[in-house]
């Protein structure tokens, strides 16, 4: 999710920094029973990058599970802030989430923070 905070430049600045991921996730559209696979690309403590074999509308309302490494299981709801159609008939999906738990939240940020500091001492 996007704060309000804008650079000198007038550019919205992320309040959550997003880290490059790539692993599985089950999402659910609202309406709908049966979860569908989809693939992480990005998550941040606002929300995530996804890519399936579907695209949505903008507002599009969503339940998304995956697995935190190491181990924690996340269920969070979302809506698309953007659907774009990508190569190989998939499509990226950027969701901002919305009733997030502050544990979860927590765990999230925790989890970019840490991804970022052993990057950067593997430097």
């Amino acid at each position: 999710m996007l704060s309000n905070r804008r650079g000198k430049d007038g550019i919205r600045l992320r309040q959550h920094s997003r880290l490059s991921v790539n692993f599985p996730l089950t999402y659910v559209v609202e309406g709908d029973v049966a979860p569908k696979p989809g693939r992480m690309r990005d998550i941040g403590g606002g929300g995530i990058q996804f890519e399936s074999a579907e695209s949505f509308a903008q507002n599009s309302a969503l339940t998304i599970a995956f697995e935190l490494p190491p181990g924690l299981d996340v269920e969070l709801r979302g809506r698309t802030v953007l659907s774009v159609p990508d190569a190989d008939d998939r499509h990226r999906h950027r969701v901002a989430f919305v009733s997030v738990p502050d544990s979860v939240r927590t765990a999230i940020v925790d989890y970019v923070y840490k991804a970022f500091f052993d990057e950067l001492m593997r430097s």
